[in-house]
């Protein structure tokens, strides 16, 4: 996957952190470590694997005789307890090997390098890495642990002919040494193996892991991988991963503080182009309609209130990639001859607050809390205006019956407006009960062939609705917009069916 498949523009950004890397001397802290770790922070779903995979295949291209990339995803490993044994299995794991391999002097270099790998593995308790190692290196790796059994003897006996020292701290500085040396002994290796070129390891996910994981991989990769010409490049976001130490540590904990303390360069990944992304997986994911006219009669497509509706809500490509998938399954299902821009508005607006607002999507749907705390959080921005109406909160936290409820009217003909009851759908007539202005009530009709399919009532009933009037006119207007949005009848038997039911399975007993 390349940048020409780009749709955010993000090459130039790319072309800049590849400056950064490849000048580790230049960019990265004084005196601190002769490693360096960069940070590309940005919220979840906003592209960060898709850029790291992009970025990551441009340096293979144009740059291999400089750097050697490896990538490593820390959610998939956060299962273990060590994230050190996962990181040396997939630099071990790595092609750089096998170039080794290709110089004719890999086996030296492998077997002194899974050594120091091992020798550590086992200074802090662990043995994983004996299962990677392959035939060729079993009787070198056997060698190495008869080696560490005597020298575990030896360590032994010269403690007990240290009577001076009590018996648990010795025990601790011996294994504290061994520990010690096995770090410097797999430096030492990495650096015969980074010499010739800088090893990029890229480090995605890393704010989807348990804290106590990310924790300990940030601190492998700045006390154990401390080498010269290996660079690491964690894809993250800044803020969740903060939360994540202050669940460990406490929320007073300077979490920013104690990040930065593991990077040489924090970078922001730039948004790129919203307007291109949603016009691109509009094209390529096309609806039954994606042209309306508005109330003042101008024409405006479907991309641009997505567009308007992801401003508000700050939605993530990933989420607009969810939100917009099921749109098109709820459009093919319940907007098929719908034509008015408000019905599409409006159930954009719904199934966006199901997913980035489920406390307030509760509220409405499920609790029917009738406050203006409610329409206020609804309508804090007052662009919303412009596709969702007031009265419409209104009527689905109250969740009168459809049939109780008086709507405003508008339809193609003529554009008339008038406040009415749903009655019935007879002959191909809608019926409704008419108020005029004196308050006076009066019976009507429309003939089904004169609404057109932009009829709305109050912007929440549409012309699909109207045509399934008769079996509508009972139900609570809240629960039928829900069970819209959730592609399903709640109601699914009625009293008489679930009676008869009983009655046969009584039967069946006796």
């Amino acid at each position: 996957m390349g940048f020409e498949e780009d749709l955010l523009n993000r090459e130039k950004y790319a072309n800049f952190l590849t400056e950064i890397i490849g000048n580790p001397q230049k960019y990265k802290r004084i005196g601190d470590t002769n490693s360096m770790s960069i940070a590309i922070d940005s919220g979840w779903g906003t592209g960060k694997t898709t850029f790291i995979e992009m970025w990551s295949h441009k340096l293979n291209e144009n740059f291999s005789d400089d750097f050697f990339v490896i990538k490593y995803n820390a959610w998939k490993n956060d299962f273990i307890d060590n994230p050190f044994e996962s990181i040396i299995y997939s630099i071990y794991n790595s092609e750089i090997f096998k170039e080794f391999n290709e110089k004719e002097i890999i086996k030296e270099e492998e077997k002194s390098f899974l050594e120091a790998a091992i020798k550590l593995t086992k200074a802090t308790g662990k043995f994983a890495l004996r299962k990677w190692a392959g035939e060729e290196l079993s009787e070198a790796v056997g060698d190495f642990f008869d080696e560490f059994t005597k020298g575990a003897k030896d360590a032994k006996n010269i403690k007990k002919s240290k009577e001076d020292l009590d018996s648990e701290n010795f025990e601790f500085y011996e294994a504290y040494k061994d520990y010690n040396n096995a770090i410097e002994e797999l430096k030492n290796n990495l650096e015969k193996v980074t010499k010739d070129r800088k090893i990029i390891v890229f480090i995605d996910e890393l704010d989807r892991c348990k804290p106590t994981f990310a924790i300990k991989l940030l601190e492998n990769v700045k006390h154990i991988f401390d080498v010269k010409n290996l660079i690491f490049v964690f894809a993250l976001d800044m803020e969740q991963l903060g939360h994540s130490i202050k669940s460990v540590y406490g929320q007073g904990m300077d979490a920013n503080g104690y990040l930065c303390r593991f990077f040489d360069y924090v970078s922001k990944m730039p948004k790129g182009s919203l307007e291109s992304y949603i016009e691109y997986i509009v094209k390529e994911n096309v609806l039954i309609r994606n042209s309306f006219i508005d109330e003042q009669g101008k024409s405006i497509k479907f991309e641009q209130i997505l567009l308007n509706m992801s401003n508000i809500f700050k939605l993530s490509l990933r989420d607009i990639d969810t939100i917009y998938t099921n749109f098109r399954v709820f459009e093919s299902l319940e907007l098929k001859n719908t034509t008015s821009m408000h019905a599409y508005s409006l159930y954009l607006f719904l199934i966006i607050l199901k997913y980035k607002n489920l406390y307030l999507y509760n509220k409405i749907f499920i609790y029917h809390e009738d406050n203006q705390d409610i329409k206020n959080e609804v309508f804090a921005n007052t662009e919303m205006g412009k596709f969702i109406k007031h009265n419409i909160i209104s009527s689905l936290i109250t969740n009168m019956k459809i049939k109780d409820i008086e709507f405003e009217f508008k339809y193609t003909s003529g554009k008339t407006q008038f406040v009415s009851k749903l009655l019935k759908i007879e002959d191909e007539k809608l019926f409704f009960n008419s108020r005029n202005s004196s308050g006076f009530m009066s019976s009507m009709y429309l003939p089904l062939s004169d609404i057109g399919q932009d009829i709305t009532a109050s912007y929440l009933l549409f012309y699909d609705d109207m045509l399934k009037c008769n079996e509508i006119i009972n139900k609570k207007m809240g629960d039928y917009i829900q069970e819209k949005l959730e592609i399903f009848n709640f109601e699914v038997e009625n009293k008489s069916a679930i009676k008869e039911k009983r009655e046969l399975a009584t039967a069946n007993v006796d």
